[in-house]
C-alpha cells in the first residue's frame, strides 16, 4: 500500500494538536474537580489538580503560536491566505472547544 499523503502545507497540524491536547487534560481536570465525589478529597489534592490544569495543560496549548501562525497565513505564506487563516482559526477553536465539553460532560457524568 502507498504511504498516506502528507498533511496539507497550511495547515500546522503539530500547534493545533498541542491545542487539542491542552484541551482534553484541562476538560478531564475540570470535570474532576467539580464532581461531588471528589469533594471528599483534600485540599492538596485539588491545589495539584489545579496547577496541573494551569500550568501544564496551559503550556501545553500553544496560544502565542497559534496567534502568529493565523497572523502568517493571512499574510499570505500559503495562498489562499484568508480562507487558510479563518480555516485554521475555526477548525482549532471548534475543535478544540466541542472536544474539551465532550470529554467534560462524559467524565462528570462518569465520576
Amino acid at each position: 500500500t502507498p504511504p498516506p499523503p502528507p498533511p496539507p502545507r497550511w495547515f500546522p497540524l503539530g500547534t493545533f494538536l498541542a491545542n487539542l491536547s491542552g484541551s482534553i487534560v484541562s476538560a478531564a481536570i475540570a470535570a474532576l474537580l467539580t464532581s461531588p465525589s471528589f469533594s471528599s478529597h483534600p485540599s492538596s489534592t485539588t491545589a495539584v489538580l489545579r496547577a496541573l490544569s494551569l500550568g501544564f495543560a496551559g503550556g501545553l496549548s500553544t496560544v502565542s503560536t497559534f496567534a502568529s501562525e493565523v497572523v502568517a497565513l493571512s499574510e499570505g505564506h500559503y495562498p489562499p491566505h484568508e480562507m487558510n487563516a479563518f480555516g485554521y482559526w475555526i477548525m482549532t477553536v471548534g475543535v478544540c472547544c466541542l472536544v474539551g465539553l465532550g470529554v467534560f460532560c462524559t467524565l462528570v457524568q462518569v465520576v
